[in-house]
């Protein structure tokens, strides 16, 4: 009888053990999914490259941002000498480190940014502010290049 007795009371304690233990990591895994989303998600690492189009390239790689992040801030992270417009369809670059922007609506050099994917660069879809890294993955590689571009 006290063999029966100890068994009942020792599952009852590892069923009331299993119910407060799930209970904490629910509250814990909700609490951590709310951080997350506060935050922008989860940190992603992010290689940048300024191609100056001059042959001078400066590479940042390993940069920390979260995967709510778009590829403006991936810029604003490796350097803060940018001017920009903004438009009703997203930012403009039109500055980077002192290198400015040059031309007409139809031919000049200017800055564009592309993101490495299918082991080739793409060009930018949308606006640099519009374009989430998290798109790309947990380890996005984008280039801002200094281009010649006519229309």
């Amino acid at each position: 009888m006290v063999e029966k007795r100890t068994l009942t009371m020792a599952v009852l304690a590892m069923f009331v053990w299993a119910i407060i233990a799930t209970s904490f990591a629910a509250y814990y895994y909700i609490n951590f999914q709310d951080l997350l989303n506060a935050i922008g998600g989860a940190p992603i690492k992010v290689d940048v490259l300024l191609d100056y189009g001059n042959s001078t390239r400066k590479w940042y790689n390993g940069t920390t941002l979260y995967a709510n992040s778009t590829v403006f801030d991936a810029l604003l992270s490796v350097t803060k000498n940018v001017k920009f417009d903004v438009y009703p369809y997203g930012v403009l670059v039109t500055e980077i480190n002192g290198v400015k922007n040059v031309g007409n609506i139809t031919s000049g050099m200017a800055w564009m940014w592309y993101y490495w994917e299918g082991g080739s660069w793409n060009w930018g879809p949308e606006a640099c502010d519009r374009y989430v890294l998290g798109r790309l993955g947990a380890h996005a590689i984008i280039l801002w290049n200094y281009t010649i571009y006519s229309y």
